[in-house]
């Protein structure tokens, strides 16, 4: 699998090249290849998030890849099998090179996923910290584990 930073740095506007990347099940397209998808073969939707690896907002979109052979592609589109990479070539006849941005633009950020659900525990009745839930859980798994250890250990020695 491709790195982002090496995934937007090959994206190309002035070429009419849907470059759609082989990510577990799924295909996804970046920036100026999902921009390409969705105005010209399907309308997915579109994800805009920002990296703070590249420390720039990227849109994208991603669809099972079962579901590549029931695409309806453009007349004269060409489609070339790279394994992990799928490039489709479209015809320069009625393409929109220009919208990109004010595209990209429209397309509301996503925000980051919060938690909710937060445990309180009590510190020595001094106040109360937050506990996420995911933290409490382990918690209580390993206070499990190491109670049925100790069984363990106590019927060995009986």
């Amino acid at each position: 699998m491709a790195k982002i930073k090496d995934i937007i740095a090959g994206e190309d506007s002035s070429k009419q090249v849907i470059k759609l990347y082989k990510e577990g099940i799924f295909y996804k397209a970046y920036e100026y290849s999902a921009y390409l998808f969705v105005k010209h073969i399907k309308a997915y939707q579109v994800k805009r998030k920002y990296s703070v690896q590249l420390k720039q907002d990227l849109v994208s979109i991603g669809f099972p890849i079962t579901s590549f052979s029931s695409l309806s592609l453009p007349q004269n589109a060409s489609v070339k099998d790279f394994g992990d990479l799928q490039e489709i070539s479209l015809s320069k006849e009625n393409i929109d090179l220009q919208g990109f941005e004010e595209w990209k633009a429209s397309i509301p950020m996503m925000e980051p996923k919060v938690k909710d659900n937060v445990n309180k525990a009590s510190v020595g009745g001094n106040g109360s910290f937050a506990v996420s839930s995911l933290e409490y859980d382990c918690m209580l798994f390993l206070s499990e584990l190491k109670r049925s250890l100790n069984l363990v250990n106590k019927k060995d020695e009986l």
